[in-house]
């Protein structure tokens, strides 16, 4: 017996539910004259805002063949909780994370028929919000599934859904029909599934059976359709989940490094400064003194049943949140932490993971003024030997430590580029979250609307925006590396305090830091 797979996903509040349980009564051939009809999935309606999502996991329902089926095979319908509501970015970042972890089990689903994105048909264009809900759903996927999505178009007229315009002023990849020239799709309109079917002759059942009667045809090309389609394994899609969730956790894992490193060459910056503007005096055997601002860790307490990954050497978090409690578990070949190698070397800090420990509180990287003098300073460079330095000398060992320190920078940038790379290879939507405006908006659009946990979705925002900037710049920086170099031109001369190296990338990283007010 052939057996086809659905996955449905979509955002909160399309309609997935109410189509799901109009698909089951379609297959088990549920007539207009009946005096009942099946639900699957119980409609949750008491104390529930219609911006919450009704399905709180992923749900898979076996639905084997049976004789007096309106479809020729068995299925498998896959349900999952709708992206966009009122909890947040977390809760998308949860759902993805379930996705993933649902595809990886072994004894789950390991091929797809088709990939059904649920939308209300009567969208006249995405707001970034929405465009972030269609981005989530299609950056799980490799990119060998683009045939197989289609758009399921829920509260459909005759009319042609303004949301297909939509959707193909935003790009988002899908196939497209080659009859229509739009996204491939199917229109639904499920509010006659569970009227009365009484006989009364009034203009509401004549509405509501007519109704009836143009969701059973939608149905029954959706299914006409679903027979024909390429099965694909999920081998692929399971590859970027590993890579988003390995790309991410990088990126978070690199910022209290990359914070440290540009605090230091500042700092450092800042002693040569003083040791050249103060020359004079310092050759007259004064002490000078000045202040300069240093970045320290500081330990913050975490949500007990919170798990991380510090590294006790670095005084770093290197991942947040980690899935491991146990921190044997996080180098243990049938687990394994996100940000450790297999040869147990963390990803991010580059110690052993024996140096790594899950602990009560995470590591926050914070800024302190502190003093420090000339003489302090010489007696540092001087040696074991306590050899006497010239102040040129003295120069030159702090220009070689702030090169030294640049470089270390721009190894932990690149340290993310095979996930990039890889990424561009096989994802269906390689780096959707990666444009600081878009998020921006989504920013604004909060702030405006003003709904129920608008604030904590803000500042879910904007460190999401903090990280995105980052990407941005990287992957920009990673094709440019890609292309033939131009002919060489003159280099511009040092500023005397080794400036002239820092890429745009530290610019770019530094101004985040300062926005992010820590």
């Amino acid at each position: 017996m052939q057996h086809r797979t659905i996955l449905v996903m979509g955002a909160t509040g399309s309609g997935k539910t109410t189509l799901i349980n109009g698909m089951i009564n379609y297959i088990f051939n549920v007539q207009w004259e009946d005096t009942f009809r099946f639900q699957l999935i119980q409609e949750q309606t008491a104390g529930r805002s219609q911006v919450d999502s009704q399905t709180s996991r992923i749900t898979a329902y076996d639905i084997h063949h049976a004789e007096g089926f309106r479809v020729p095979y068995s299925l498998t319908i896959v349900d999952t909780p709708g992206y966009g509501d009122t909890k947040g970015l977390d809760r998308d970042q949860e759902i993805t994370e379930m996705v993933r972890k649902f595809f990886e089990d072994k004894d789950g689903i390991q091929e797809l028929d088709v990939i059904g994105f649920v939308a209300q048909a009567s969208l006249p264009r995405l707001t970034p919000t929405q465009i972030y809900i269609f981005d989530s759903v299609l950056s799980i996927f490799g990119n060998d599934v683009k045939e197989n999505i289609n758009f399921l178009l829920t509260f459909a007229d005759s009319q042609v859904p303004p949301v297909l315009s939509a959707i193909s002023q935003a790009g988002l990849p899908c196939p497209i029909d080659a009859y229509t020239g739009e996204p491939l799709n199917h229109k639904f309109n499920n509010s006659g599934f569970f009227c009365s079917s009484r006989e009364s002759g009034n203009t509401v059942d004549k509405f509501n059976r007519f109704f009836w009667l143009m969701g059973m045809e939608n149905f029954q090309r959706f299914f006409s359709v679903l027979a024909t389609m390429k099965t694909k394994s999920l081998s692929l899609t399971k590859q970027v989940l590993e890579e988003r969730k390995l790309l991410e956790a990088t990126v978070d894992g690199l910022q209290p490094l990359i914070k440290i490193g540009l605090s230091k060459m500042e700092e450092m910056r800042k002693t040569k400064q003083m040791i050249t503007n103060s020359q004079a005096q310092i050759e007259a055997n004064e002490n000078v003194e000045f202040e300069v601002e240093v970045t320290v860790p500081q330990k913050v307490e975490i949500p007990a049943g919170q798990f991380l990954t510090n590294c006790n050497k670095c005084y770093v978090t290197c991942h947040n949140p980690c899935a491991f409690e146990n921190d044997d578990d996080k180098v243990d070949y049938k687990h394994l932490c996100s940000v450790m190698d297999r040869s147990g070397n963390c990803m991010i800090c580059k110690c052993s993971w024996n140096a790594h420990f899950n602990q009560k509180y995470r590591y926050e990287m914070v800024k302190e003024k502190v003093k420090r003098s000339s003489d302090a300073i010489r007696q540092q460079y001087q040696g074991a030997k306590n050899e006497a330095v010239t102040n040129e000398q003295l120069l030159k060992k702090i220009q070689k430590e702030i090169d030294e320190y640049e470089l270390q920078l721009m190894e932990l940038m690149e340290s993310t580029y095979p996930c990039i790379q890889r990424l561009d290879e096989i994802a269906l939507r390689p780096h959707p979250f990666s444009a600081p405006d878009y998020i921006d908006l989504m920013i604004a659009a909060e702030k405006q609307e003003h709904r129920p946990g608008y604030q904590q979705r803000i500042a879910t925002l904007q460190k999401l925006r903090q990280m995105a900037e980052i990407t941005a710049k990287l992957i920009r920086d990673k094709r440019a590396a890609q292309k033939p170099p131009p002919p060489p031109k003159p280099q511009p001369p040092t500023d005397g305090f080794g400036t002239r190296r820092l890429s745009s990338l530290f610019a770019t990283i530094s101004r985040s830091f300062n926005n992010s007010g820590s």
